[in-house]
């Protein structure tokens, strides 16, 4: 009896070791400078987790919806279903609680001991390029179940995970949660986990001084982001949720189509904008041989060491008088 041909996964699993104010600074660069590229699902630790990344994120003019349990069924089922229609490309998903009911598949599963089940199973979501494990997960198993969100119908992905290394746990205290304090323990199960499926995790160690260019945007905003601002996020986002979600069931019974309107990721603009953070300035721009690949989907990571990258600034010409400033982001090439 011949067995039936196996697909074929291609994984690239990356992680790196930050402080957790860092990991908002690194979302912020990998994200504005196009490091990540393809749609991507991010996993956080909550839901206060999911709001106030989504609030920093839209600072910069980066869109993304959230998908957590308080939303109306019918608006998780449409935000699902937009991302893999390709209407957006960012979701930021909480794995504390079931956003679930999603699975129609199957029954709702009991509560595990890690608390996860949520969007990182029975959730099918489509091309997905990257996962950003941007809290990580409480066991290998959950680890397992996030990265199962890509490298689908042979394609190839790339999982990267934030990791909080036990002597930067805390400093930050307005950015930790507890989970985090055992980030370090839960890698190394997981290391094991991998090399016993045939994959290896490999660090990314990065230059801080390639950030610090970033860093007085990065606090401004961060700062911008309090409990107070969350809590009005959620507030907000649930009530035009609730609303859309009675327009949707009506709509979609008159007309499919009307569906590709209702969108989830419009700002929320609870924090005062500031319209120069939606723009990076030329010297903070990595120069053009920069060792990182813009052709293909999946996170295109710079190399330390070869002598360029983030951190080193450009000279940048004074435009002649009467001609137009040009969008650097725009002309901006990764390679």
């Amino acid at each position: 009896m011949l067995e039936a041909p196996r697909t074929i996964i291609s994984i690239k699993l990356i992680a790196t070791s930050c402080g957790e104010d860092d990991k908002f600074l690194l979302a912020y660069v990998f994200f504005k400078l196009g490091l990540i590229k393809g749609k991507c699902l991010i996993f956080v630790a909550d839901v206060d987790r999911s709001y106030r990344l989504r609030l920093f994120l839209e600072q910069f003019g980066i869109k993304s919806c959230v998908l957590n349990p308080e939303m109306p069924i019918t608006t998780r089922l449409h935000i699902v279903e937009q991302f893999n229609r390709n209407i957006y490309d960012i979701i930021i998903a909480c794995d504390d609680s079931n956003v679930g009911g999603l699975q129609s598949r199957t029954k709702t599963p009991s509560m595990s001991a890690s608390g996860e089940y949520s969007a990182a199973r029975g959730v099918d979501f489509h091309h997905v390029s990257t996962v950003l494990n941007f809290d990580f997960p409480v066991s290998a198993t959950s680890y397992t179940h996030r990265v199962g969100r890509t490298a689908r119908a042979g394609r190839t992905g790339t999982t990267l995970s934030f990791v909080v290394p036990k002597e930067l746990y805390r400093k930050h205290a307005p950015t930790s949660i507890p989970s985090a304090q055992n980030d370090e323990d839960v890698l190394a199960d997981v290391e094991k986990d991998q090399t016993n499926q045939g994959r290896t995790l490999k660090p990314y160690v990065l230059d801080k001084q390639q950030l610090e260019p970033f860093r007085y945007r990065f606090g401004d905003a961060l700062r911008n982001v309090t409990k107070l601002a969350v809590r009005g996020a959620r507030v907000r986002e649930l009530k035009h949720e609730l609303l859309k979600s009675e327009k949707l069931k009506r709509h979609m019974e008159e007309d499919p189509t009307v569906s590709d309107y209702l969108r989830h990721d419009s700002e929320l603009r609870i924090i005062r904008q500031q319209p120069h953070l939606k723009h990076v300035p030329g010297y903070l721009l990595p120069t053009r041989d920069t060792h990182a690949s813009a052709n293909q989907d999946g996170v295109s990571l710079l190399s330390r060491g070869s002598g360029t990258g983030i951190g080193k600034r450009r000279k940048v010409s004074k435009p002649k008088s009467g001609s137009r400033k040009k969008d650097p982001l725009r002309s901006f090439t990764n390679r």
